[in-house]
């Protein structure tokens, strides 16, 4: 169901390994009698497919955060819905696909229809035996963005270049998003000690009822995982909201602090092969011979995922 044009970021090794683990996954799942999504999924679509669907059928359907839906999923949607042609509008951010075991891009969507949805139907069969190209409808975006300032919205798009430069067949390429509200870039604090850090950030002097300055309802900190969201809550208490970077799609704050993001990366040094792209686009002169590998997709195929991890923690905050 992906369009033509997806390249794997692995090699055949990789991938035979990664297909004996399924085998090994699935033979576990066989033995514990249990299921994932993917196969309630696939258990929905035969039966429909067997038995048909018998409920009211559905007019249009709108789905927000298409990003965290794979294919197959989406095309459950083709049952339960009586306008094939022109029932669906889609939106999300390709950039924001940070659920695990979904790489989507809307290029994906239209391959899709074409394939699950209007080949499947039987007035665009027709229509492809005659010859007549069967439409679909153009997809629109939405360049204009009403809640962050342009600082924050121009670093957004310094990652999406990286996106565009390393993994160009990961996102689909879009303009630059505009804002309407000038401001600064976003800040790096640095400390020797991360948690010295985080005390000075909600101030070691206490107020009168005993307690840290913490923050308000409208900042967070951001971390990467489970592990991390514990110890910092272990060292702030209820003095501020900690979440993780996928607990926080769809939420929105003011302010956020987004935690140890690079020193918790599983890239560690890894990320000196942004040195390449620096060099290509004369940010850095070549004449300085900054030391750094060079890029390998399949080396170096999780900086998509970090890179994505991080426009997701940066777009989500509006002032700083």
């Amino acid at each position: 169901m992906l369009a033509d044009k997806r390249i794997s970021s692995l090699n055949n090794e990789m991938r035979d390994r990664i297909y004996d683990i399924f085998l090994e996954y699935e033979s576990m799942k066989c033995t514990t009698r249990e299921f994932d999504l993917s196969d309630f999924v696939n258990s929905l679509h035969s039966s429909l497919v067997s038995e048909g669907y018998n409920g009211d059928m559905v007019d249009f359907f709108y789905i927000d955060e298409v990003q965290d839906l794979t294919m197959t999923q989406i095309a459950l949607l083709k049952y339960v819905c009586m306008n094939i042609k022109e029932g669906f509008l889609f939106a999300g951010d390709t950039a924001q696909t940070i659920a695990r075991g979904i790489d989507f891009r809307f290029e994906d969507i239209r391959s899709l229809f074409y394939t699950a949805f209007l080949a499947e139907n039987e007035a665009s069969n027709e229509g492809l035996k005659h010859g007549k190209r069967v439409h679909l409808s153009h997809m629109f975006q939405l360049s204009q963005n009403f809640r962050t300032h342009c600082g924050i919205l121009r670093m957004a798009q310094s990652i999406m270049s990286l996106l565009y430069f390393f993994f160009p067949s990961s996102v689909d390429k879009l303009n630059p998003e505009t804002g309407l509200v000038h401001g600064e870039a976003p800040v790096l604090l640095e400390s020797d000690n991360d948690e010295n850090a985080i005390m000075t950030i909600f101030g070691e002097s206490k107020s009168k009822h005993g307690n840290l300055h913490g923050f308000g309802a409208e900042q967070v900190i951001l971390v990467r995982d489970d592990a991390t969201k514990k110890q910092i809550i272990d060292l702030v208490g209820k003095q501020a909201l900690v979440l993780t970077i996928v607990e926080c799609k769809g939420l929105e704050f003011q302010d956020v602090l987004l935690y140890n993001f690079f020193g918790s990366s599983p890239l560690r040094n890894k990320w000196r092969v942004l040195y390449g792209y620096m060099e290509d686009k004369y940010i850095i002169a070549h004449s300085e011979q900054i030391s750094h590998p060079g890029f390998d997709r399949s080396k170096h195929y999780l900086l998509c995922s970090e890179l994505e991890q991080l426009y997701v923690a940066i777009t989500h905050r509006e002032q700083q």
